[in-house]
């Protein structure tokens, strides 16, 4: 009994609302999508300043460490900061991972 309290992790309090977005479907929000298209985005008259909210000047993509997405692959729960390239699997742009 001792043990089992012991491996039980306090949960961490949160104050004020939280958002929860459930994304259910199929290959349409997968993210089939390729990373180096978002480039194309910064080009679009009404919506290229999009781009500078998730790229940096260096180059490299905004992590949110106040977004977490959260799914099973196989049997393997993973839970991470939401960025640019999670979407499905083994693809990130138009090559392999």
């Amino acid at each position: 009994m001792a043990q089992q309290a012991e491996a039980v992790k306090p949960r961490q309090e949160f104050k004020g609302p939280v958002k929860v977005f459930v994304l259910a479907g199929q290959s349409n929000i997968e993210g089939h999508g390729g990373v180096k298209t978002l480039d194309r985005l910064g080009e679009h008259p009404t919506h290229g300043y999009l781009l500078k909210k998730i790229k940096r000047d260096d180059g490299s993509f905004v992590v949110r460490d106040d977004v977490f997405v959260s799914y099973q692959k196989a049997d393997e729960h993973i839970k991470r900061p939401l960025s640019v390239g999670m979407g499905a699997w083994g693809r990130i742009g138009s090559g392999r991972n």
